[in-house]
């Protein structure tokens, strides 16, 4: 886990000055403690990694020097979740893990059943702070995108190959259904409710899949955390097999 890492949404340039604000700064100062001469880490989310100098630690911001920049390029697969609100603290979670499992985008949208229909400006910035956040714990450089859309209709029509989560008996398990899979893979889970009969049907009109994981009914974040494992580590033992 990398402890000394900070997020800054801007280009990194060797040898250019940035300023650490907000939160990233309460993070250098009350959590890891850093002082000036310090070496840290800093990460854009757009695949660069920068080493610099703390420089001066100001009452409300920290100066530092960027020393050096590595840039990785795109190599994560597209694995897109398209998650029905849940609770807060379901969706905190489930959004927390999917960043750790390779996702690379979040759509979140009101189901039909979902208890909880929209967000407010706070709760969208709680939840961009918890994607940050897991983005650096992780020791991704890429910051997967997360996003609100006011129906489920708004994300169609989609590219690849897509499911949704499905408790009947004609749904396929996850795993054989990948194993003629296009990417991207968009991924639909429903809310605590599942989906109702109209969502069922759309799902059925734009060709996306049913799949199951386990002859149990499982929690919104269960569902969504299980399955994105599941997609994620086949799409790595593929890439692995074709080295």
């Amino acid at each position: 886990m990398p402890v000394d890492r900070f997020y800054l949404s801007k280009p990194l340039e060797k040898n250019s000055h940035v300023t650490l604000e907000g939160q990233e700064f309460e993070h250098l100062q009350k959590v890891t403690r850093h002082s000036s001469g310090d070496i840290v880490e800093i990460v854009n989310g757009k695949g660069e990694l920068a080493q610099a100098r703390v420089d001066k630690i100001l009452k409300k911001e920290a100066v530092l020097t960027i020393v050096d920049v590595h840039k990785q390029e795109k190599t994560r697969p597209e694995i897109i979740l398209a998650q029905a609100i849940t609770k807060l603290a379901k969706l905190e979670l489930l959004i927390e893990k999917s960043v750790e499992l390779n996702v690379s985008e979040i759509c979140l949208f009101p189901g039909v059943r979902s208890d909880k229909v929209e967000f407010s400006q706070n709760q969208m910035k709680r939840l961009e702070y918890i994607l940050v956040s897991a983005m650096k714990q992780c020791g991704r450089l890429d910051l997967p995108s997360l996003s609100y859309q006011s129906s489920l209709l708004e994300i169609f029509p989609i590219k690849g190959t897509g499911f949704y989560g499905d408790v009947s008996a004609h749904a396929r398990p996850l795993l054989q259904s990948l194993q003629t899979a296009i990417l991207p893979i968009t991924l639909f889970i429903g809310p605590e409710g599942g989906f109702d009969e109209k969502e069922v049907q759309l799902f059925q009109k734009e060709n996306i899949g049913p799949i199951s994981l386990i002859d149990t009914t499982l929690r919104a974040e269960t569902a969504a955390i299980s399955s994105v494992a599941i997609i994620s580590h086949f799409l790595y033992s593929r890439r692995s097999h074709d080295l």
